[in-house]
């Protein structure tokens, strides 16, 4: 048997311009829809600036204002939004001014205010939160300026039942979503702030945020709420929030902050922690899923998880993680100082003027030679005394730098004496006894400066004391003022723990010297 083979010709090849390639093309077409499909739209992005801390300028060795590192945000901002305008969202968290650096003091919120008006002008800054070091401009008169009245406050009462003069809550638009922004303050980070001498009462953060959604029902998407408070206080937030809020701590400088650093934004509520504004720039990164389950998939259960129908769509949401967002903080060391607007040349020329004003010329016939000086710690205490009109004042002094200069300006005062708080006590004189006596037996080791008032020793132990050139009586009332070497004082603590806190609030030692010295 003969195997039979058919043989059959191929059809000639018909050579088409671009067809292979089109049909290359056209098999990718599957694998293009796929992605569109499960690759959700682009992210929108929350931008955080703010908390500056009065870190706007520093001075050369000519005396001359030097821009700080916040100058360089508008074009950092500008930069990542160029392309994605409509899908950014520019807040700030305050904290602009400071009392505790020379720039911030000198400069008395005109460096701050002037960088706000180029964000808001050129960056499109959509809302700002206060801060504790917000009200340092008030210090003098207690009141705070009128441009903070369009800063957002949640957790405030206004003096005397009034309307409170803070915004509570803004809303904003981004992306086709409804974002709002709140703001709670510590009450404990505000005890040296003038507000307190003005009745302001501060409400339980918890329960303000209560009072808020009721206030405000299905008003936002999703509500990132800037927190200034300690971290005992905000771990106490974080328990029982719904699900559409998010956190951004700003941490008192005194606060560890290594316990959210590993969960920052991946629990439940997602927690940041906004750095210091002079050193880097938070950006958020948003995937819109994160809103679309909340307002979409579960409806309302995840925003209202008090409602009877929603408990088990509310509990499924509480188990998942959100991998939805990423954080950087980009440095802004690195960012281009190349476009410095003209708002800052306009202030610089104030801070100097501030900063070479005479206030004090020191006696060539006190000083031992050759001529050099230093600050006396009564020196500091009589200018305390009769700034904050109290009886009796005592303050510390760190041994300070020789002074080789008869003529103190407030340059040379911000270089060398540390800006410490003062605080105005009200004692009775028995109160004020036993505090001395304690102050003597454990008094730091540092020179105390002691004005308005006499002691006498005898055998070791405080034989008499005058205020005023009087004895002091048991019964009556004393207005004590101490620097906070000594209110922060553990063994004082026990003797001020009833004492009567006085207005008025958040003064220095370089208020002292600017008021009273000239």
């Amino acid at each position: 048997m003969h195997k039979v083979f058919s043989h059959r010709k191929s059809a000639p090849r018909v050579h088409i311009p671009y067809l292979n390639i089109l049909l290359r093309q056209l098999k990718l077409v599957p694998v293009i829809l796929m992605l569109v499909i499960v690759c959700p739209a682009a992210a929108w992005q929350l931008i955080v600036t703010g908390n500056w801390h009065g870190h706007l300028a520093s001075f050369d060795p000519f005396g001359e204002a030097v821009p700080g590192n916040p100058w360089r945000i508008p074009a950092l901002i500008n930069g990542l939004t160029h392309r994605n305008r409509d899908k950014t969202l520019v807040i700030s968290v305050g904290n602009h001014t400071g009392g505790n650096t020379a720039d911030g003091f000198l400069s008395d919120g005109i460096c701050e205010n002037a960088l706000t008006g180029v964000l808001e002008r050129e960056s499109g800054l959509a809302a700002i939160a206060l801060g504790p070091d917000d009200f340092f401009q008030a210090r003098n008169t207690g009141v705070p300026p009128g441009h903070l009245s369009t800063h957002i406050w949640t957790n405030v009462s206004a003096p005397r039942g009034g309307e409170t003069s803070f915004e509570q809550v803004r809303l904003m638009h981004v992306d086709g979503h409804s974002i709002g922004l709140a703001n709670l303050i510590d009450e404990d980070l505000l005890v040296d702030s003038p507000l307190f001498g003005g009745g302001y009462q501060i409400e339980d953060p918890a329960r303000a945020l209560r009072r808020l959604r009721f206030e405000h029902p299905d008003a936002w998407d999703m509500l990132f709420v800037v927190c200034h408070m300690r971290r005992v206080a905000v771990q106490k937030l974080m328990r029982g929030l719904s699900d559409d809020i998010r956190l951004l701590w700003v941490p008192p400088p005194d606060e560890t902050t290594d316990w959210c650093e590993s969960i920052a934004g991946s629990h439940e509520p997602p927690l940041w922690l906004v750095p210091d504004g002079d050193k880097a720039l938070l950006t958020i990164q948003v995937d819109h899923r994160a809103l679309t389950d909340l307002t979409s998939r579960y409806g309302h259960s995840a925003t209202n998880p008090d409602s009877a129908d929603s408990s088990s769509s509310f509990a499924e949401f509480k188990n998942r993680k959100c991998p939805d967002v990423e954080t950087r903080r980009l440095p802004l060391s690195k960012a281009s100082n190349r476009h410095i607007p003209s708002e800052f040349s306009q202030t610089a020329s104030e801070i100097r003027h501030k900063r070479l004003t005479a206030l004090h010329v020191m006696s060539m016939t006190s000083s031992p030679p050759p001529l050099s000086y230093r600050f006396a710690p009564s020196l500091h205490a009589r200018l305390a005394r009769q700034l904050l009109r109290a009886d009796l004042a005592i303050t510390t002094m760190e041994p300070s730098p020789v002074v080789n200069e008869r003529i103190i300006d407030m340059g040379l005062v911000t270089r060398v004496v540390p800006p410490r708080k003062l605080r105005v006590y009200d004692l009775a004189g028995g109160d004020l006894e036993r505090l001395l006596t304690q102050l003597l037996r454990t008094a730091p080791n540092t020179p105390v400066g002691f004005d308005g008032g006499h002691l006498s020793y005898l055998g070791g132990a405080i034989h008499e004391i005058s205020v005023s050139g009087r004895i002091i009586n048991r019964e009556t009332r004393y207005r004590i003022v101490l620097d906070e070497d000594f209110f922060l004082f553990s063994a004082l603590e026990p003797f001020l723990r009833s004492a009567r806190l006085l207005p008025p609030r958040g003064l220095t030692l370089w208020d002292a010297w600017a008021i009273l010295s000239q």
